[in-house]
């Protein structure tokens, strides 16, 4: 069955859908439904990393389709059993680490993780769990930068 009118935001690269560069050993991924519980929530569906330990994570790879100015911005989702969340853009440390934890299911609206010049080639994010519990990716984003004097939003 094909399912409609649901929410996307225009532009995310949705987390269930990216390219897994990797994993650690032990560690799961599970794509969950969340539309039910969280109308918001972008493509229906996040992906879910279930660690065996604290620092356990996913590789994904991503790109945008043109070179230009971004905020790389990622959007967690939250809810009871969840921790905390780190990324990692090339293997260092972007953006604050995200708490997951809250008594009921819901997203973090989009976070900032670097501001920079990007090219269209791939990039590894790395989704990390820092506590050692679930965490959640609605999306990752290269939201445009507009050019100085522009007015435009870039959203």
């Amino acid at each position: 069955m094909v399912r409609t009118g649901f929410r996307t935001v225009e532009g995310a690269i949705e987390a269930e859908a990216a390219k897994v560069a990797g994993l650690t050993h032990g560690a799961l991924l599970r794509i969950e439904d969340w539309s039910a519980q969280v109308p918001s929530v972008s493509g229906l569906e996040v992906l879910l990393l279930q660690p065996a330990q604290p620092n356990d994570q996913v590789l994904l790879e991503i790109a945008p389709a043109i070179a230009d100015e971004y905020e790389l911005v990622a959007c967690f989702g939250a809810g009871p059993g969840l921790g905390q969340a780190q990324i990692l853009l090339e293997g260092k440390r972007v953006g604050e680490p995200q708490s997951g934890a809250s008594e009921q299911a819901g997203l973090s609206g989009e976070v900032v993780l670097q501001s920079g010049s990007f090219v269209p080639r791939p990039y590894v994010v790395s989704l990390r769990s820092l506590d050692g519990k679930p965490v959640a990716l609605d999306y990752l984003r290269f939201r445009k930068i507009p050019a100085a004097g522009s007015g435009a939003s870039g959203q």
